[in-house]
């Protein structure tokens, strides 16, 4: 009898120790830039398809933000009203879709039907891949791409985890959006943007 106990603990035992060695392996640590970035040329609602410079790094089944960084006007007018948004005009649109296929190195195709209207012409577009995670522990300071007018690309971090996750390091994104205008004096001393 003991030894068929000491049997059933030992195995548990090993059972579980094992368990933790798995759960350990499907942790990850993450640090730096975890985001792939794609300009939007162009969206076909009909179609459910995105056309991007490149679909390197992309696959079926990734999660992707699309999202419209641009394209809201403010009051110009040499009043206290200047920079009051007087039209969003898309900017700031966004949505979380999934990817379906990948049709061209240069076209995504979306499970569901892209809800929002886009301005791929003006309104810089971008598609970011989201990457996916069960546990995952920020191990580095972790950021995005910078944001680059160039290409229309950046500014943005995103990540799903559906276990834990874990900051061991800080999630910074300090000047890693829109550059902003220079300063200029404006005659009495003081600056503005």
């Amino acid at each position: 009898m003991h030894g068929t106990f000491g049997m059933i603990c030992r195995s548990f035992i090993l059972a579980f120790a094992l368990s933790l060695i798995a759960f350990s392996a499907r942790a990850q640590n993450i640090s730096g830039v975890i985001n792939i970035y794609r300009h939007v040329v162009g969206i076909d609602s009909c179609l459910n398809t995105a056309t991007i410079p490149s679909t390197s790094g992309f696959s079926a089944g990734d999660r992707v933000l699309i999202i419209q960084m641009k394209g809201a006007k403010i009051d110009e007018s040499n009043t206290a009203s200047y920079g009051t948004v007087t039209s969003m005009n898309g900017a700031g649109l966004f949505e979380i879709a999934t990817i379906l296929s990948v049709p061209s190195l240069t076209t995504l195709r979306f499970r569901d039907k892209i809800l929002n209207f886009y301005d791929v012409q003006n309104g810089f577009v971008q598609l970011v891949r989201i990457p996916q995670y069960t546990d995952v522990t920020v191990s580095g300071t972790l950021s995005p791409q910078p944001w680059n007018p160039g290409s229309g690309t950046g500014g943005v971090l995103i990540l799903e985890a559906s276990g834990t996750l874990t900051l061991n390091a800080p999630i910074d994104a300090s000047e890693m959006g829109y550059s902003g205008g220079s300063a200029s004096s404006n005659g009495n001393g003081k600056f503005i943007a």
